[in-house]
């Protein structure tokens, strides 16, 4: 993992902060407000890009390239960022794990989500940024090749509930008993019970 260097001191903190607040894109905003930071922290201070981070929502790793590009570049890096290489709508500018990561962002949205805010995952989970395209194949094949399964995990785990919960409420319905008439107390004794048999 590349360590942290010391931002070039063209510009001024201040300067540095006027250009966020002009700045026309989110992107660059986020952008030249993450150089910003940068450019207060102590040099010496080995945790400022984790630190910068936590605050700003993105990853230690995403915060380090920006470091490194703004050092080669000027603000050439944030103003006028370098052109995706990569074909539009090509797969596997991702690693394996990292599109676990982005698949369990898919469930939580239940891909309700647009393509902006996809590039906006992949860009702050993992520093990287893909084409527009790109963001939308994603999402298109995992609408294809995982969401049904996922629909019918979820059916069948509802009906699975409903049967339990039905069960139960069996199990805890009260046994009823038959009803028993009610026996009639017996009669007194009378005086024919002491009068002797009649003899045949």
């Amino acid at each position: 993992m590349p360590s942290l260097p010391p931002l070039r001191n063209d510009l001024k903190p201040e300067e540095i902060l006027q250009r966020a607040l002009k700045a026309s894109r989110e992107e660059s905003r986020r952008q030249w407000y993450v150089i910003y930071l940068l450019s207060r922290a102590d040099p010496d201070d080995h945790s400022r890009a984790a630190r910068i981070a936590k605050e700003m929502g993105c990853t230690p790793q995403w915060v380090r390239k920006l470091a490194h590009a703004y050092n080669k570049r000027g603000a050439k890096a944030i103003d006028k960022p370098m052109a995706d290489r990569s074909k539009a709508g090509r797969l596997g500018r991702l690693t394996i794990k990292e599109k676990e990561k982005l698949d369990q962002y898919f469930v939580r949205t239940r891909c309700k989500c647009s393509t902006k805010e996809i590039q906006f995952f992949i860009r702050s989970m993992f520093g990287k940024s893909v084409h527009e395209k790109t963001a939308l194949r994603y999402r298109q094949a995992f609408e294809k090749t995982k969401l049904p399964a996922l629909r019918e995990a979820e059916i069948l785990a509802s009906l699975t509930r409903r049967q339990k919960q039905i069960t139960q409420k069996k199990e805890k319905k009260p046994i009823r008993l038959p009803e028993v008439a009610e026996q009639p107390e017996a009669s007194e004794l009378t005086l024919f019970d002491f009068l002797p048999d009649e003899k045949t």
